[in-house]
């Protein structure tokens, strides 16, 4: 038996609790690397790898290649999750084309490369 029958029940809050307050997730810091020559002999073909790193963490991410130029000097020949091959045509025609890897899933990242086309 309740001895004080003049004590107050104990309701819940009225007042919402305050919410904890969720952390900001650090930006991801993107940087896409090219390595490969910035030249390709006529008839050849050169191999190029990418790595893409998030806050300086290699990372494996999808990747697009696109070439933003003539297509008929320097063009891609064959792609990999990480690698691609650039073919020049054998017609010594010199120019240059910019080579560009972008992520699949954004493609305002990406970083480019200026390839030219030239004689042995």
């Amino acid at each position: 038996k309740l001895e004080n029958i003049d004590a107050e029940p104990i309701l819940p809050f009225e007042e919402e609790p305050e919410e904890p307050e969720i952390p900001e997730e650090p930006s991801k810091n993107y940087r896409i690397e090219i390595d490969g020559y910035d030249i390709i002999m006529f008839g050849t073909i050169e191999p190029y790898t990418v790595k893409v790193y998030e806050n300086d963490v290699e990372v494996d991410k999808e990747l697009k290649f696109e070439i933003i130029g003539d297509e008929t000097l320097i063009w891609i020949e064959r792609t990999g999750d990480s690698w691609c091959e650039l073919k020049a045509n054998k017609d010594r025609n010199f120019g240059s084309v910019i080579f560009r890897v972008s992520l699949a899933e954004d493609e305002t990242i990406y970083t480019e490369m200026e390839i030219r086309a030239v004689a042995f």
